[in-house]
């Protein structure tokens, strides 16, 4: 429990609605890459969770946060977690949770306030956006993956096209399911969906230093998609970058 009364995150396994809900944000920092993950690693973490069989739980990977400073909004203090790895999995698993609400939200397969529940649990509570992305992909990620505004149609980053198509995935996935239920049956199909994806586990390593921070990242990557040597470069360059850098900068 830290100075403000959050509770800090401990070494151990996580249910993912026990590491994400609460006052919790989280976010990557300017050492990290881009967002990679593709076709191939939606595929496979889509069908991990389909054919699961409750109450079996899906296992996800690891995931190294370092907790940064608290920060207080509307006179709530929120926990502020850097994301050291995991970052690839923590955005996906969010961008398939805006799915499946939005498909709840549309076959109105929960009352409003379980609704808006989900969403503060999951994707944003007040001005506070659970994740935050790296660099031009933040806003990016709040605006059209979250906020469902119409993206542009030009001018998109590699990291903005994966972000959207993934997005664009999660829904044709569910698109093609709901052809094959009817009406109340795909209402459960989604409330089932949804409880395994807030049951999948993961082992989750908290630090405290940033000298711990530096050790484990030359270490470890993030599980599907593997670093180039360019992207391992570029990053430990921006990573040196970082250490040097004011505290203020480091926090933002």
């Amino acid at each position: 429990m830290n100075l403000q009364g959050c509770v800090t995150i401990e070494k151990g396994v996580y249910k993912l609605t026990n590491l994400i809900t609460g006052r919790k944000s989280f976010y990557v920092p300017i050492y990290q890459r881009h967002y990679a993950w593709e076709f191939k690693q939606w595929d496979d973490l889509w069908n991990d969770l389909y054919y699961l069989e409750l109450p079996k739980t899906h296992y996800f990977g690891q995931v190294i946060l370092m907790e940064k400073p608290s920060q207080r909004q509307h006179g709530l203090w929120f926990d502020e977690y850097e994301i050291v790895d995991g970052q690839q999995r923590i955005a996906t698993i969010l961008i398939m949770i805006k799915e499946v609400i939005k498909k709840l939200e549309e076959k109105e397969a929960l009352p409003p306030e379980e609704l808006a529940r989900l969403k503060e649990d999951y994707l944003r509570s007040g001005s506070i956006y659970k994740l935050e992305l790296l660099g031009d992909d933040k806003e990016f990620f709040r605006r059209y993956i979250i906020e469902e505004e119409s993206p542009p149609q030009s001018l998109l980053t590699p990291s903005q096209k994966r972000l959207l198509e993934a997005k664009h995935f999660f829904r044709r996935k569910l698109d093609e399911i709901e052809t094959t239920f009817a009406k109340e049956e795909f209402k459960e199909f989604l409330l089932n969906f949804l409880t395994k994806i807030e049951t999948i586990e993961v082992m989750v390593y908290p630090l405290k230093e940033i000298a711990e921070a530096a050790r484990i990242f030359e270490l470890v990557n993030d599980r599907g998609k593997d670093l180039t040597n360019l992207d391992k470069t570029k990053s430990f360059l921006m990573y040196l970058a970082y250490l040097a850098a004011p505290v203020e900068e480091q926090e933002r």
